[in-house]
């Protein structure tokens, strides 16, 4: 197991905004690397036509917005913590319209 911490990159916003988010409880990746932060970028139309075309619940295509914005494998994403994913809702509320 690789227990190298690290950050996985978004792809940078188009004006540069980003949002950090540090996890409360880390999550390992199908890799075994140990994550504590993830980085959001605004989210695009893409990711929300992407969500809405894998259909699903509403939970399910916020997640997968969610796990775009960050360049985490939605996977992955389904992993975090309830209370980290309460985190990264709050934080991207004014980008997702919530």
């Amino acid at each position: 197991m690789n227990t190298k911490t690290q950050t996985p990159q978004a792809p940078e916003a188009s004006d540069g905004s980003v949002i950090t988010i540090t996890l409360k409880r880390p999550l390992t990746n199908q890799a075994g690397t140990v994550l504590t932060s993830l980085v959001f970028r605004e989210p695009e139309v893409g990711d929300a036509i992407d969500a809405e075309e894998a259909g699903g619940g509403e939970a399910k295509k916020t997640a997968l917005v969610l796990s775009a914005m960050c360049g985490l494998d939605y996977a992955d994403f389904r992993r975090i913590a309830a209370s980290d994913f309460n985190l990264i809702l709050d934080a991207t509320a004014d980008w997702l319209g919530n």
